[in-house]
């Protein structure tokens, strides 16, 4: 899950960008650990496919993301007074741990169909597909905080 600036011009194309660098990131990273793992035959259509279906609770990011109140108002964070963001924090701990809860289980969710889809097209099974997963994973998530550092400001 990653957020963008919402002051910025081309704020659509972030959100955009964000998807297609984690698309092409976790497809291409899952598709070289199943071919280092799996003794069968792993094609790169199979893994981009059910990654990408695995993708499908990050909606409920969005949808989220509709609830007014979610959405707070810091003004400029670097000038802010600290006290003042503890009391905006304080005033809407509710909605903020009711939103926390709903991403944990969301991403929770999120790797669980991961870990099936991996699986699946890649044929990996059993302690060896538990490794190459997590280590898939890892590796992924840091290559895609990687190129949305370097693609990112491009497109402001």
């Amino acid at each position: 899950m990653q957020y963008a600036p919402p002051n910025q011009p081309q704020y659509y194309a972030v959100h955009i960008a964000y998807q297609i660098i984690t698309f092409i990131s976790m497809t291409v990273i899952f598709y070289i650990a199943a071919r280092i793992v799996s003794k069968s035959s792993v094609r790169i259509i199979d893994i981009a496919g059910t990654m990408s279906l695995s993708q499908v609770p990050h909606i409920l990011f969005g949808l989220v993301g509709l609830i007014p109140a979610v959405h707070l108002d810091f003004g400029n964070i670097n000038a802010a007074n600290t006290n003042e963001i503890f009391s905006i924090l304080k005033d809407n701990i509710g909605i903020l741990v009711i939103a926390s809860l709903l991403s944990i289980v969301i991403l929770a969710w999120s790797i669980v169909l991961k870990y099936n889809a991996y699986s699946v097209s890649g044929n990996t099974k059993g302690v060896i597909g538990g490794i190459s997963f997590a280590a898939a994973l890892i590796i992924s998530e840091i290559l895609v905080k990687v190129l949305i550092f370097i693609i990112i400001p491009y497109l402001h």
